[in-house]
């Protein structure tokens, strides 16, 4: 066990991207037993998992990086693969929990003709935005979902949920995007709750 834990750590044998044949730098953590990836490739081989936690190679020992570090911009309003010919970027990084943690993401709103309000474009891409106008926080419906059941079952509070993730994201507490978790959780999970019993019982 401890030979196997060990060369996890370690770079093993994947010097070689596994898209187009580089250097091979970079690895996801979040990816069971994914190849090591040069920058370009494992940025577009994540376009629609902007959550996974990606790990750099320094020479010695793998790091943590961001896919927003790494260049990923995630695009909302389009269908997954394709782009946007007049996107309006964000201006500044969007904060998004999720189950695989805490992540700054940069995003593009689609700008094309007919275009939805940014808050919907969120909805849509099943991230829950924490305020209707010039969102800056949302919460995927996955990490939705899987604090109410936390709740529901063994009683975690949003507190315990937000710092849980904290610590998945970043155990030295160096790089987590700050929340304001009391307004934030308890705002959404109103809005959310009213939104399915309405749903459930057709008074949308």
């Amino acid at each position: 066990y401890l030979a196997e834990f060990l060369r996890l750590e370690g770079r093993s044998e994947m010097h070689v991207c596994g898209s187009c044949g580089g250097e091979a730098c970079f690895r996801c953590a979040s990816c069971y037993n994914g190849p090591s990836f040069c920058q370009r490739c494992i940025v577009q081989a994540h376009r629609c998992m902007p959550f996974h936690r990606i790990e750099q190679w320094t020479g010695n020992f793998y790091v943590h990086i961001s896919l927003k570090d790494l260049g990923l911009i995630v695009q909302l309003g389009r269908s997954p693969g394709e782009t946007c010919t007049s996107p309006h970027p964000s201006g500044r990084q969007v904060v998004v929990i999720d189950t695989e943690g805490i992540h700054a993401v940069d995003v593009a709103f689609c700008g094309c003709h007919r275009v939805v309000d940014n808050y919907v474009q969120m909805l849509r891409f099943q991230w829950f935005p924490a305020s209707t106008e010039f969102p800056r926080t949302a919460m995927t419906f996955q990490a939705l979902c899987h604090f109410q059941l936390l709740s529901f079952m063994s009683k975690a509070s949003a507190y315990e949920y937000y710092h849980t993730l904290e610590w998945l994201t970043d155990n030295m507490g160096v790089h987590c995007c700050p929340v304001s978790i009391d307004s934030f959780f308890s705002r959404l999970l109103n809005i959310n709750i009213f939104a399915r019993i309405s749903t459930k019982f057709s008074y949308g």
